[in-house]
């Protein structure tokens, strides 16, 4: 009986213990966006921290369409404890009150300085914690370019060549008429558009924005470098016939498609859709046909887009503690190896840490030419403007603008203009407009 009775105490134990246990687990909601397969990737990821973590539980979340549902969720007090987003509305969100104040010391003095610098505020603090960074660099069919005997472009002049000859002489050997040599992107819907314009800007000498003596901005569009980027973009379109129909309205899925199906030879974009590329395009014709070279270069040099993503930790959560363990955990040299080499999806395009290098993760040369854009001074961010995001999205109705001007030789200085006031009036509205 005395035995009887020690062994349902201390079943009591165990389920008393067991109880606290349960109750003391902390559930973290993180929102992220992107396709099926990331969610995946993460909800992986989230089980590997949970098996070390077992006292918080990680629910990853899907929207593909986050930065709408943020601003939703915000105004109506509802935000998860964390979200990851793109670098560039990190002023979105230090604007609208979203966000807490990071102590970067907490972390690795192996992040990278730069991807730091994609969090911080204009008060000098940071406001989110870098994840992943990532430079454009350009898709090539290989297999079209050893067809014709082409050489990868390496200047806009020979970028104009190649492209002509992937769209006119049969790179696919089907005998059919039904490729071109590259796919832009020119929706207005979440800034895709500026993605090209950008690029081509900073390799003709221009930008949307310039710093003054005084440490603000002006809009910096109403130059020769301007026009001499837009007048090559249009060209590439009306004037060469290089690029599919309906580039004025080509988001990134569009683009992606393009070359994914085989209806383009080039495309310029960071190192995230390597997985699906190689799934679609070398399992099918069964060989390594899928390159990669830096962007071509303009008058200025072959300067491509630096983006990225950080985690934001919610203003309203009252599970900061542990956002920054979920974030330590993130951006530890393992995780960030998992984010690159998990056979789901590219998670991390390129590490934020200075003792990760992805050729070498991933034994995956194709990475080799986003790694050489970034150490070769070929990547660049945007001005740290408080709030770029606004600048981007007119961005890219200014891209989509002259995609949609069909005359022949179309002179762009009304536009120009148009879009100069506006950048000036949003950053006057943002209390930065310089002199």
């Amino acid at each position: 009986m005395k035995n009887f009775k020690s062994i349902s105490l201390l079943i009591i134990i165990v389920m008393l213990f067991t109880s606290v246990s349960v109750m003391a687990q902390t559930t973290l909601e993180v929102w992220h966006r992107g396709d099926i397969a990331y969610n995946e990737a993460y909800t992986e990821l989230a089980e590997r921290f949970n098996e070390e973590n077992p006292d918080i539980e990680v629910n990853f979340v899907l929207y593909p369409q986050l930065s709408d549902k943020l601003i939703t969720a915000g105004m109506g007090g509802s935000l998860p404890d964390a979200w990851i987003m793109d670098t560039v509305t990190t002023g979105s969100w230090i604007k609208n009150d979203f966000v807490q104040k990071i102590n970067k010391d907490e972390f690795s003095d192996e992040i990278l300085e730069v991807a730091w610098e994609t969090t911080k505020g204009a008060d000098g603090n940071y406001y989110g914690i870098p994840w992943s960074v990532q430079g454009m660099a350009m898709h090539y069919r290989k297999d079209w370019f050893e067809n014709l005997n082409l050489d990868v472009p390496e200047t806009w002049e020979e970028l104009v060549e190649v492209s002509k000859k992937l769209t006119n002489e049969d790179p696919d050997n089907d005998g059919e008429d039904n490729t071109y040599g590259i796919g832009l992107y020119g929706a207005s819907m979440r800034g895709y558009g500026y993605w090209t314009l950008q690029n081509f800007l900073w390799q003709a000498g221009g930008s949307f924005v310039k710093q003054t003596e005084d440490g603000k901005f002006v809009a910096n569009l109403d130059n020769e470098a301007t026009r001499e980027a837009l007048h090559f973009i249009h060209d590439l379109v009306y004037k060469h016939e290089v690029v599919p129909p309906g580039a004025s309205s080509a988001n990134s899925d569009q683009v992606y498609s393009q070359f994914q199906n085989g209806l383009v030879g080039m495309v310029f974009h960071a190192n995230y859709k390597t997985i699906a590329y190689r799934q679609a395009l070398e399992e099918e014709n069964k060989g390594d046909i899928m390159g990669s070279a830096i962007m071509p270069a303009g008058p200025e040099g072959s300067y491509a887009l630096g983006e990225g993503e950080n985690i934001y930790i919610s203003a309203d959560t009252d599970k900061y503690e542990e956002v920054i363990k979920l974030a330590k955990y993130m951006t530890t040299e393992e995780t960030q190896e998992y984010g690159m080499k998990n056979d789901i999806s590219a998670l991390v395009r390129l590490s934020v840490r200075k003792d990760v290098d992805v050729v070498e993760v991933t034994e995956d040369p194709f990475n080799k030419a986003f790694q050489d854009a970034f150490l070769g001074g070929n990547i660049k961010y945007p001005e740290n403007v408080p709030d770029y995001y606004p600048i981007k999205m007119m961005g890219a109705q200014f891209m989509q603008d002259v995609l949609l001007t069909e005359e022949e030789n179309p002179q762009f200085d009304e536009m120009i203009e148009e879009y100069n006031t506006k950048i000036n009036e949003e950053l006057e509205k943002q209390g930065v407009l310089g002199k």
